[in-house]
């Protein structure tokens, strides 16, 4: 029986055979369990590149569905700022969004709300139809059905709608930017949607409208449904919230509730696959807004497995979705399942034919070592003349004959050991006195020296022994520090200064006066002169630290160095130059300013010259001298005296200094020399004049951009041109005025055909040829607009014939737009317009004055133009009236002009 409390002793034949099973059967174990795990790792592999390939194929998909409609409204926004596209003009808007709307199934509704509560809309539904809100429709938009070429054909639907008060206007000015709408539920058809949105803002940037883009998310969900996943595999997307963007399942990703329809919560879906799969993110997050690219697998309740992999899909504008792959584990594991019951069979054979074999070969090894223990227990118990037979097997044979010789010679050890035992015990005994005197007399020295020391192991650096200044430099108490390292307690500032110290010590054996510093108990740096020196202890290398605390004195010479860095930076840094002197006139020194104006490499150079060293001009000097010692016997400061200089070099340029001195006073009130402050004052004396120059110019172009009469009125009013917050307000009412206004044809379709730099070339030759017409007939120009050209008679200085002027003015343009060509063999034309009666011309606001036309015969002139024919000049009846006795007339008949109703107008063809 083995005694109480010692563990149970196993027989060797059971110690060999044991390990040997054991291999065997870890062996045969490891292999089932490898082949087990490749075919799980095997359906993992083809499960994860499935997933991936379609989780890319969605990506691609969605990310091109998105990026069209930002790309849309991008390259829109460009052609408004470019001038190519008129958001004001709502025919032309309508044709250009019919034509986007026909160029990919991506964008099917595109639509445009100004600031002003004007809106447009064109959708690709069944049938298609435009929506339009104007100034004369508000506060309802009115609804028209669109033929296969988008040409209206009948209203169909009006009523109230204001886009300034929607989430996708409010949202995109909130923004600045191109924004995304959260998703909701269209009312027709009724489909998950989004809108992409971006501010459109003219070049002063005021806001001028939001365009947009409705999306049917159903797209993607059709595209889901397309995919071929796995037999019974789902994909579907998710926003952060949990609720479904789409799937590709024919399940609605919305409810209809008593509110109305909701977006539906994944969680809520009928799908076990996806409840599940929401459900698995949830318990590893919690919160769906932190969850990134992720795999894994999932089990439901009855215990069937499911790999999921989930996708972020984001964008720049605040998409942020999440898309999922579901497939079941089922889907892959029949031919997995029969090859792993083949595998584990074999290894049921193999593990029995291993274990037999090793039950034989352990019974032929153990015999030889059982008597190899029994001479083993013999020696033990110190019957040293043992000995064992050879064996057949080599190994063991060379065992025993090795044992034998161990034997004999174990025996000769034993004897020479008691022997020696005896002599060490003698020479243990004397050193140990000899050591107790040395480390008495060591001991106090070391506790009472004035400098702090400590001891510390060389490998390690834990703290043997420390001495009290060394406490008291440190602030530490012998129990806080013994047995750490100087890591421990963050005593070095550096750790870098030990390792270097101790190469230090490793190649030369001692370290001599290395300034150091290091951190107190109480976060105190401390600077020392720090010495070390090798020293062995108790059989281990270890370092003597003795240091020299210079704490005080660093501080002291880093305050005074800090001081006169401080005033030197403050004297480099002012624009002035400064220099001063003692009561004989010899300088003591100056900032960097001035020694650059005296040609000197750097202000140390003046220190004790005088004026007669820096100037070549003795009486110069000599001047400089007798006004600086007037200053300090008189004990009067000079202050911004002026002084003209002409300065040093080939080109002899003039500068202006502005020149003050001031005695400098000690603590007793006496002058002990003076400063001189010097200014350059060169650029605001120029400043002074280019502003009387600049204002000359200002007039000079006031003339230019408003008529001669109104300058004159605006420099009646104020000398100068108003200032932030005040009113100008010159505005006078004619009773007869003739206007006009001319277009260019086409030249929308112009601005696509040729480069900008080409089209506006092309637009300065024929302004520029209408305003030597300008000149010739003596009219007014008020301002051209795009393409858009605007011309008045009558005003701002009345005359009898502005009617004649006008029409001859509107026939000579006739005339010379024929001389320019678009292109080869295809001229230019122009629509003009003319209407005649009062208007209120002037000048209002308070800054970028122009001088413009009120008044409803500036419209009715606007709308004489629009409604015209290209190369046709359209008048109305007043013109026709004051025209027909001196021009040939042809009458139109009635045109609808909008605002007016039903008007006559005429051509005018030319003068009789």
């Amino acid at each position: 029986m083995p005694r109480f409390g010692c563990p149970q002793k196993l027989p060797l034949r059971w110690v060999i055979i044991a390990p040997m099973i054991l291999q065997i059967s870890t062996a045969v174990g490891v292999v089932g369990w490898l082949s087990w795990r490749s075919g799980q790792r095997t359906v993992i592999d083809l499960a994860t590149r499935l997933s991936t390939q379609v989780s890319q194929q969605i990506d691609k998909q969605v990310r091109n569905y998105l990026n069209t409609s930002e790309l849309v409204l991008k390259v829109n926004q460009t052609a408004v700022e470019t001038g190519n596209l008129k958001l004001n003009n709502f025919q032309q808007l309508e044709r250009y969004f019919w034509e986007q709307t026909q160029l990919t199934e991506f964008v099917s509704t595109l639509f445009y709300g100004s600031a002003e509560g004007e809106f447009l809309q064109v959708e690709q539904s069944e049938p298609p139809t435009v929506s339009i809100r104007t100034q004369e429709t508000a506060p309802n938009w009115e609804v028209y059905q669109l033929n296969d070429q988008g040409e209206r054909i009948k209203r169909v639907q009006v009523k109230e709608y204001d886009p300034r008060t929607r989430p996708w206007y409010e949202n995109a000015v909130k923004s600045g930017g191109l924004t995304w709408s959260l998703i909701y539920v269209f009312i027709d058809p009724p489909v998950l949607g989004i809108t992409p949105a971006i501010p459109i803002y003219q070049s002063s940037g005021e806001l001028q409208g939001v365009m947009a883009i409705d999306l049917p998310l159903s797209q993607i969900g059709e595209f889901l449904s397309s995919l071929e996943i796995s037999q019974s595999g789902e994909a579907f997307i998710i926003d952060r919230q949990g609720d479904l963007v789409a799937s590709s399942t024919s399940e609605l990703p919305f409810a209809e509730t008593v509110q109305g329809r909701t977006r539906l919560p994944a969680t809520q879906s009928n799908i076990p696959s996806i409840r599940l799969s929401i459900q698995a993110l949830q318990d590893r997050w919690g919160d769906l807004e932190e969850v990134g690219n992720y795999q894994t697998i999932i089990e439901d309740e009855q215990g069937n497995r499911y790999f999921l992999q989930i996708t972020s899909l984001r964008n720049d504008q605040g998409i942020d979705w999440l898309l999922g792959i579901v497939i079941p584990e089922a889907d892959f594991q029949a031919e997995i399942a029969a090859n792993r019951r083949t595998t584990m069979v074999i290894c049921a054979i193999a593990l029995f034919v291993a274990t037999t074999l090793g039950f034989i070969t352990s019974r032929w090894i153990i015999q030889p070592i059982l008597h190899l223990v029994k001479a083993t227990q013999a020696i033990a118990q110190n019957h040293l003349d043992q000995r064992v037979p050879t064996e057949n097997i080599r190994e063991l044979d060379t065992l025993a004959r090795s044992f034998n010789k161990m034997a004999i010679e174990l025996r000769e050890t034993f004897t020479a050991w008691e022997e020696m035992n005896i002599s060490l015990e003698q020479l243990v005994a004397q050193r140990s006195a000899s050591l107790k005197v040395s480390e008495e007399r060591f001991s106090k020295a070391f506790r009472s020296s004035p400098d702090p020391i400590a001891i510390s192991t060389l490998e390690e650096g834990c703290f043997i022994e420390v001495n009290q200044s060394f406490l008291e430099v440190t602030g530490y108490h012998p129990q806080d520090i013994i047995g750490k390292t100087a890591a421990e307690i963050n005593l070095w500032t550096n750790r870098r200064d030990r390792a270097r110290i101790v190469r230090e010590l490793r190649s030369q054996g001692r370290v001599l006066n290395q300034e150091m510093s290091f951190r107190s108990a109480t976060d105190e740096f401390r600077t020392v002169r720090l010495s070390a020196e090798l020293l062995q202890l108790n059989d281990e290398q270890c370092i003597l630290w003795v240091a020299n605390d210079i704490t005080q004195r660093k501080q002291a010479e880093a305050a005074l160095r800090e001081k006169e860095e401080y005033l030197r930076l403050i004297l480099d840094n002012i624009p002035q130059q400064v220099f001063w002197k003692d009561t004989n006139c010899v300088f003591l020194g100056c900032n960097q300013n001035w020694a650059r104006a005296a040609q000197l490499p750097n202000p140390e150079a003046v220190i004790g010259k005088t004026d007669f060293d820096l100037l070549d001009d003795p009486q110069l000097a000599e001047s400089f001298q007798t006004e600086d010692r007037h200053v300090m016997e008189t004990d009067q400061a000079t202050l911004h005296k002026i002084a003209r200089k002409i300065r040093p070099g080939e080109n002899g340029e003039e500068v202006w200094l502005d020149i003050s001195k001031i005695p400098l006073h000690n603590a007793s009130g006496e002058v002990i020399g003076l400063i001189g402050v010097i200014e350059d004052i060169t650029l605001r004396r120029q400043a002074t004049e280019a502003l009387k120059l600049e204002q000359k110019k200002s007039e000079a172009l006031l003339v230019n951009i408003l008529p001669q009469d109104i300058v004159e009125q605006l420099k009646q009013q104020q000398s100068t041109l108003p200032q932030p917050g005040q009113k100008t307000l010159i505005a006078q009412h004619y009773e007869e005025a003739t206007i006009l206004f001319a277009d260019i044809v086409g030249f929308t379709p112009l601005s696509a055909q040729l480069l900008p730099i080409e089209l506006i070339d092309l637009l300065n030759e024929i302004f520029s040829a209408f305003d030597h017409l300008l000149d010739r007939y003596q009219l007014e120009k008020i301002k051209t607009i795009g393409d858009a050209y605007m011309v008045a008679a009558g005003l701002p200085i009345p005359r009898a014939d502005h009617v004649d002027a006008i029409a001859k003015m509107a026939l000579e343009m006739q005339a010379a737009i024929g001389q320019f060509y678009v292109r080869p063999h295809e001229p230019c034309r122009i629509r003009i317009g003319i209407h005649t009666g009062s208007v209120v011309a002037g000048v209002i606001g308070i800054k970028k004055f122009i001088y413009d036309l009120w008044g409803d015969t500036v419209n009715v002139a606007s709308r004489m133009e629009s409604t015209g024919y290209p190369n046709k000049i359209q008048v109305t009846e007043a013109i026709y009236q004051r025209l027909k006795d001196r021009y040939t007339l042809e009458k139109r008949g009635t045109v609808k002009v909008k605002g007016k109703g039903e008007m006559t107008t005429y051509w005018l063809l030319g003068k009789r």
